[in-house]
């Protein structure tokens, strides 16, 4: 397994197939840090039942925002999923107490796949679980994690459906064409239309060395039969060299300034539908 540090963020709505798109960045996470089967296995599923929790409780008879936060580290993986609504009430602030079948089906289920689990409730609202799951014996830190970094949607991807965010750049390889395709299912891009994603993330992950930063930001949306990418920052010099491969692939193409390069926005028609409006 990988002993590199590397962490994705992702904030999308709470509704029941967001938590397809979760799976889909956990298992980009897992692969580049080379967990085994069994880790995968225990992290995805704990984790979509965290994101089910939020689903199902957190804004009764609507969606909100759902976040979460997955870090690879050597010899351990730690996932937050954080809400801004009710919740999962805390019933126990013990993350290592027993007397689990009072956390209710869900919580026990996350609890007996992880190592550490802690439920608290932030002082911003709503509700936060914090899993940790080791993946060597010799692995002894103890405690629930704390201390990470949650980015703030950029302002230039205030209406995108899907935000991601990944460190290192490089992670983005195993991430950008599951999370589109995934995001797509979940918004009725069809089978048709996705074909095209998996040429649009291999040339995407291409861009990664050029990424003016030490993390790239993803936006994903779908709307009118029109799936459209956001990538940056991006070097300038580089999206001017890559345009012409970008064209060949997608329908539109259009950048504009974000931090210390350019944010790349790629649009494409789902070939399965009529478009609207051309």
């Amino acid at each position: 397994m990988s002993s590199e540090r590397a962490c994705v963020g992702l904030e999308l709505e709470s509704r029941p197939q967001s938590v397809a798109i979760v799976r889909a960045a956990l298992t980009g996470l897992l692969e580049f840090a080379g967990a085994g089967e069994a880790v995968s296995t225990d992290v995805r599923t704990a984790v979509s039942e965290a994101c089910n929790n939020v689903v199902m409780h957190a804004y009764p008879g609507q969606a909100g925002p759902l976040r979460v936060l997955a870090y690879s580290a050597a010899g351990r993986f730690d996932v937050v999923v954080r809400d801004e609504g009710m919740g999962i009430h805390q019933l126990s602030r013990d993350p290592l107490a027993g007397g689990h079948e009072h956390m209710g089906l869900g919580l026990a289920l996350i609890s007996a796949l992880c190592d550490q689990l802690e439920v608290s409730n932030p002082a911003h609202g709503g509700t936060q679980v914090t899993m940790r799951f080791r993946t060597v014996a010799e692995e002894t830190e103890h405690g629930a994690p704390h201390g990470y970094t949650w980015h703030e949607r950029p302002h230039q991807l205030s209406g995108e459906d899907v935000v991601m965010w990944c460190r290192p750049v490089a992670l983005s390889g195993h991430l950008v064409g599951r999370v589109a395709r995934a995001t797509g299912a979940a918004l009725g891009f069809t089978i048709a239309g996705a074909s095209d994603l998996y040429a649009i993330g291999e040339e995407i992950a291409s861009l990664t060395d050029a990424t003016a930063g030490e993390r790239l930001v993803v936006g994903v949306s779908v709307a009118e039969h029109r799936m459209t990418l956001a990538v940056g920052p991006i070097a300038d010099s580089e999206l001017r060299a890559r345009r012409e491969s970008l064209a060949g692939l997608v329908d539109a193409i259009s950048t504009g300034p974000y931090g210390q390069g350019e944010l790349l926005r790629l649009s494409l028609a789902d070939r399965g539908r009529q478009p609207v409006g051309g």
